[in-house]
């Protein structure tokens, strides 16, 4: 009877396992992801910013772009490419 009870935990914790890995391997895809349509980096929107004739620094990009992400207006994403960007896009 104890031998049956362990196999339970184990399965379950196998179940655990096996979601966590393919929670990780979803994340993982999504960082490989080239850049989409629609979406922009810090410097793209500095160099917009430019054209438009306001001089901004990436201290003050980096913070615009995080308020907006957490009041919902912008979604974010890391990547893995070089210099490691992070892909902004509205909602």
């Amino acid at each position: 009877m104890a031998r049956h009870e362990r196999g339970g935990c184990l399965d379950k914790s196998t179940r655990h396992h096996l979601s966590a890995l393919d929670a990780f391997i979803q994340a993982e895809a999504e960082l490989t992801k080239p850049k989409q349509p629609g979406e922009f980096t810090i410097a793209e929107y500095r160099q917009k910013m430019e054209v438009l004739g306001q001089s901004i620094g990436d201290t003050v990009a980096r913070r615009k772009m995080t308020a907006l992400t957490v009041s919902g207006v912008l979604a974010s994403r890391k990547s893995n490419e070089s210099g490691n960007p992070v892909y902004y896009r509205f909602v």
